[in-house]
């Protein structure tokens, strides 16, 4: 039998991986606009029970990001650029839908932009870093996808405090998962603690951010 050569096999599988990135980055745009279609619909609900105030917050935007960047494990910077992508799909999708439902364009659709390039970056690149073989990765990358959630079920404390129904339930629900994520993502007590305390200091800044005037 022949022998077959490492650095050919090596070849084949990145035209392989390169053949592929092009239709997964435009199913990532398409995921995208599909999910900010569908928060602009959540939000526009009359009479929404109160878990579907979740639809208005970080984290779920973040998700779609995120799961377009694990469709990459291993390579982080394809993955933040799919994950980017998606971002400027969900802003495309629900200000679009936005203008032709409402007649209005956002003032802010430029610093949404900017910002989704940003997040969509980061929250691709982390989707990619927790499944690959690098364990001192997925300590930020496990902060970075946990802290939207830590922020969305605070600021819902934070706002809904005399809610005693199902928003102050979906608010600790949002909390939890947020907190179980580092440990979840992590292998040894100290990265989960590690990611755990970063994912609440990122939490933090985006209360923060959330609360600064854009000018």
């Amino acid at each position: 039998m022949l022998a077959c050569d490492p650095a050919t096999e090596g070849d084949d599988r990145a035209r392989s991986a390169r053949r592929r990135t092009a239709p997964a980055f435009l199913a990532a745009a398409l995921v995208g606009m599909a999910a900010g279609v569908f928060t602009f619909g959540m939000k526009r609900l009359d009479d929404a029970p109160p878990w579907l105030g979740f639809w208005h917050g970080v984290a779920p935007w973040g998700v779609a990001a995120a799961l377009a960047g694990a469709a990459f494990a291993g390579r982080w910077r394809a993955a933040a650029v799919a994950g980017a992508i998606t971002q400027l799909g969900l802003v495309a999708g629900y200000y679009t839908i936005e203008s032709v439902a409402l007649g209005t364009v956002s003032t802010d659709l430029s610093v949404h932009t900017a910002v989704g390039l940003v997040a969509g970056a980061l929250y691709g690149a982390s989707g990619a870093l927790v499944r690959g073989p690098r364990h001192g990765a997925r300590v930020p990358a496990s902060g970075f996808l946990a802290a939207p959630w830590l922020a969305d079920g605070s600021r819902t404390l934070l706002d809904d405090v005399t809610d005693s129904g199902s928003g102050l339930a979906v608010a600790v629900g949002v909390l939890l998962f947020g907190a179980v994520l580092p440990f979840a993502l992590n292998h040894s007590p100290r990265t989960r603690v590690a990611g755990f305390a970063l994912a609440i200091a990122l939490a933090v800044l985006i209360l923060w951010t959330k609360h600064v005037p854009l000018g």
